[in-house]
């Protein structure tokens, strides 16, 4: 990722967590893990008008040790099960989790932002030919997992880095597909074909909002 990019990510996180009262202030402004740094994870930065408005992070997993990420770590057992009953070993990615996913706090009700940024990580987990997908989320925001087909996958714990208790998620590749075939807000291939070509070797897209209907 480019480093310009890199550190609007790290910026744009800590805006969001500093200002939900989830970290610490510091003196950087940047908020970031050795998780950022790990061969597995992918970065994506979404901007309106030239200023960063929104990000999320994917982690790559395999069953197996090697592959890290934020719920990996508080959940390691728990994952680690999802990833092996996720279907026959393989070569390559068992699933991933979506994680460090913020807007700017101008943009803190901007729901088809999030819609968008699901839509990104989403293209990065089909790319990665995933079987189960992972997050982890604060007990008020489980309604809106559910709706999207998510399961609990483990109690409320500590999560790596925030203040805040989080509770393990878990959606299959088949409750994901049939999720976003009834929900095209959703769907990373909606939208116009090759419209996020690119994304997965860091090149820029320009995603749109998708509308109902």
């Amino acid at each position: 990722m480019d480093a310009d990019i890199k550190r609007d990510a790290y910026a744009l996180r800590y805006r969001s967590y500093y200002s939900q009262g989830f970290i610490p202030a510091n003196d950087t402004g940047l908020f970031a893990d050795h998780f950022d740094e790990t061969p597995n994870t992918r970065t994506v930065v979404v901007y309106a008008q030239g200023t960063a408005v929104g990000s999320v992070r994917t982690c790559l997993l395999r069953r197996g040790p090697g592959s890290l990420s934020p719920a990996r770590h508080a959940y390691p057992d728990e994952v680690e099960n999802l990833l092996v009953n996720s279907g026959p070993e393989r070569p390559g990615w068992d699933g991933l989790e979506v994680n460090r996913m913020v807007r700017a706090p101008e943009a803190a009700d901007d729901q088809g932002l999030v819609f968008m940024l699901y839509r990104l990580a989403g293209r990065l987990a089909i790319s990665a030919g995933f079987r189960v997908v992972v997050s982890c989320a604060r007990r008020n925001h489980l309604p809106f997992y559910r709706r999207m087909r998510f399961t609990q996958a483990g109690e409320l714990k500590t999560y790596p880095g925030l203040s805040c208790p989080m509770v393990l998620l878990q959606s299959s590749r088949s409750e994901w597909d049939t999720m976003r075939d009834g929900f095209r807000l959703m769907d990373p291939e909606a939208g116009p074909p090759g419209l996020l070509d690119g994304l997965e070797a860091g090149l820029t897209v320009y995603p749109h909002l998708v509308r109902r209907g």
